[in-house]
């Protein structure tokens, strides 16, 4: 296990030295950094404690021109190791810097008053005293301090015992979900390809993993792995990481810093996304709805506007709830920690935690939809999971859900289960409900359908189209539609020639409609095989062949007559009659029978047995292999 301990504080505080004399390692990477004496980008060092436990630092800027690169080191760290020189005391990035420590969520932090050397020992304790009072102010709870100079080695090994101890004793972070590294590095090697280094999140890294370039969606494959700079099989949550990737779409001008490696493979990335944030008490006023903002979070940075959803405003040291709407697409969690500082980027106006990564355009500030996000984000994927499922009308987008929660798929599955979710396919989507809410929509579905029977009940049914409009569920009508089916399945409705209806109803044709019935009947079955024409059926009822094609229509849908070609009408026991021979050849031919044959045992000319046929392939009764045909299905009677 690798602790990870982020320096923070001002510029030229002494945090690369500090780092140099706990560990020997020269965390400044770049000559223009050594030259020009302060830290530009993320500098790493590592110190191994014993076999099971090491110390990675993370060593940030702390000019405020490179503020960004400081938010990317310090997105998953255990610790932070707040910098302040004994010479200057408290500077405004030093202030900063807490801020940000606290806002990411590093709950414990180590002071090192640095440069004692220069000073005495009353200038030592007054700036001691002074980053305890400012400390007591921010929710950081401070583990020690240590007086310090990395040229002299005072106090340093005090220091080191310390964070030593810390390490040791530090809880191992949970490795269950899927694999996720915030990438905050990038290069090319010469004969290994595109190595990408970063914090690791989540989960458990092995060589061979396929992953997914995030949010680009990118697959590729590890083919090295290095934990702390050292090479190895497998990487885990809390470590460091140097991963090899190789893959037919990868090169270095596709991955960036914000980026992430992934164990989703196939997750969304999201423009939006509803979280809490707290506005820094020592803004000098209130954050806006509609703020103009750089938004960081993992090791990324983009821009974004802030959407208030309560109050229009958030005051100085208030916390609130708030949709980020981002410029870029980008890939968050629920828990994710961020940052957002002003238009300018010159300060940090405040930050929290990811409730939703996938927010709703519509209706984010509605009463329910701010109810919803209040129960929200108590770590706990199960209770975030019911009250999804208790406050969702839509339901749950399962995947969603997993992507959110970071989770593996028979994870979900077991919450699912435990939470009796109602699971409905919509198309490629699949959507959890809550038994009582699926219960709701089940019974408004019935009622409806119930209503239309009363008013209407020579009609077999609604058509999808007119239950959807007619339920009012306000729902998209893809979801009316996987409910529809889900309950179909569940035989509570049922589904007869694309018109829904209750089980139990049978449709009754109304007077003119039995009269038209009885007239037909009689002709078709006074004229056998083949049926008239429906010109010359219409011509004997006196009735013009369109008027007559829809009322004949509705006889259709109770399945009273069959419409196997456009220009003529069979009933349905005659349909019956020619399936059964078709099913007489089938025996005979084992192999299939050809149209010919199927004409000659049905009586009916060339084009009208081909039409047949053609119908019976519509129906799923036969189904065409080359020039012959083979049943597909035992087909059950028709009703009569």
């Amino acid at each position: 296990m690798t602790v990870i301990i982020a320096t923070a504080g001002h510029v030229d505080h002494g945090k690369s030295t500090l780092v140099r004399a706990l560990t020997g390692v020269d965390p400044d990477r770049w000559a223009e950094e050594k030259a020009r004496g302060l830290t530009i980008d993320l500098g790493f060092a590592y110190e191994t404690i014993d076999d099971d436990v090491a110390l990675g630092f993370v060593d940030v800027p702390g000019h405020i021109r490179f503020i960004n690169n400081m938010l990317a080191g310090v997105a998953a760290v255990d610790l932070g190791l707040l910098v302040v020189a004994a010479d200057d005391g408290i500077m405004p990035q030093t202030v900063e810097h807490v801020a940000i420590l606290d806002l990411l969520g590093v709950h414990r932090v180590v002071v090192a008053v640095t440069k004692t050397d220069r000073v005495d020992s009353v200038r030592v304790a007054e700036v001691s005293a002074a980053v305890a009072t400012h400390l007591a102010t921010t929710r950081l709870e401070v583990l020690d301090t240590f007086a310090v100079s990395g040229e002299t080695g005072e106090g340093i090994d005090s220091l080191k015992e310390a964070l030593q101890l810390f390490a040791i004793d530090c809880a191992p972070r949970a490795t269950d979900g899927a694999f996720r590294l915030a990438v905050d590095r990038s290069f090319s090697l010469r004969g290994a390809g595109l190595v990408v280094t970063g914090s690791v999140f989540a989960g458990t890294l092995t060589v061979g993993d396929e992953v997914s370039l995030l949010p680009q969606g990118i697959r590729a494959r590890v083919r090295g792995l290095h934990r702390q700079d050292t090479a190895a099989e497998q990487g885990y949550a809390g470590d460091r990481c140097a991963i090899n990737l190789v893959g037919p779409d990868l090169d270095r001008d596709t991955v960036h810093r914000g980026n992430w490696v992934s164990g989703q493979l196939d997750t969304e990335p999201t423009r939006r996304f509803d979280a809490d944030l707290l506005v820094l008490a020592h803004e000098a006023g209130a954050l806006k709805h509609w703020t103009p903002v750089h938004l960081h979070t993992g090791a990324n940075h983009v821009m974004a506007r802030v959407a208030v959803l309560e109050d229009g405003a958030i005051e100085p040291g208030g916390t609130g709830l708030v949709q980020l709407l981002c410029q870029t697409p980008l890939n968050v969690c629920v828990g994710d920690r961020y940052i957002v500082r002003d238009q300018s980027g010159a300060r940090t106006l405040g930050g929290g935690a990811v409730l939703d990564p996938y927010a709703p355009a519509r209706g984010r500030a509605r009463e329910e939809r701010v109810a919803l996000l209040r129960d929200l984000g108590n770590g706990n994927p199960a209770a975030d999971l019911r009250a999804m499922l208790n406050g969702s009308p839509r339901g749950v987008d399962i995947a969603r859900f997993r992507w959110s929660h970071n989770l593996r798929e028979d994870s979900v599955g077991q919450l699912l289960t435990e939470a009796g979710a109602v699971r409905v396919r919509a198309g490629a989507t699949a959507i959890a409900y809550s038994p009582a809410r699926f219960a709701a929509v089940e019974e408004r579905l019935t009622a409806t359908l119930g209503d239309a029977h009363e008013r209407e009940p020579h009609v077999q049914g609604l058509s999808a189209e007119a239950l959807h409009a007619a339920s009012e569920l306000g729902l998209p009508r893809r979801l009316t539609d996987a409910l529809v089916s889900a309950l179909c399945d569940a035989g509570t409705i049922a589904r007869t020639s694309g018109l829904i209806h209750l089980p139990d109803h049978d449709a009754s044709l109304s007077k003119a409609e039995t009269r038209l019935w009885d007239d037909v009947e009689t002709r078709l079955r006074e004229a056998g095989l083949p049926p008239p024409l429906t010109a010359d059926l219409a011509k004997a009822l006196d009735m013009p062949p369109k008027e007559l094609d829809k009322k004949l229509a509705r006889l259709v849908h109770l399945k009273l007559l069959a419409r196997p070609a456009k220009n003529r009408y069979f009933l349905t026991e005659s349909i019956r009659d020619l399936e059964a021979r078709a099913r007489t050849l089938a025996e005979e031919y084992p192999a299939g029978f050809d149209a010919r044959t199927f004409r000659d045992v049905s009586g009916l000319g060339r084009n009208l047995a081909i039409e047949l046929l053609e119908y019976f392939d519509r129906t799923g009764f036969t189904r065409r292999v080359g020039d012959l045909r083979v049943l597909q299905v035992q087909r059950l009677p028709h009703r009569a």
